[in-house]
């Protein structure tokens, strides 16, 4: 498991915040199969209006 965080606030424009992702994934040994999920929060604003959510992302290869 492994932590990302992702600061927004450097872009100009409608988002600006910042996220915070955990995410997990894996491999087969032989490397031809594997998946992924991550649970991604971000708090700050988007097109002006604050406040917080939270989504899910993942795959599977």
């Amino acid at each position: 498991m492994s932590d990302m965080y992702k600061k927004f606030g450097v872009f100009s424009g409608d988002i600006e915040g910042r996220a915070v992702t955990r995410f997990v994934g894996g491999l087969t040994e032989d490397q031809s199969a594997g998946a992924y999920a991550a649970w991604e929060s971000f708090e700050r604003s988007v097109d002006g209006v604050r406040g917080a959510f939270a989504f899910v992302h993942m795959q599977v290869l």
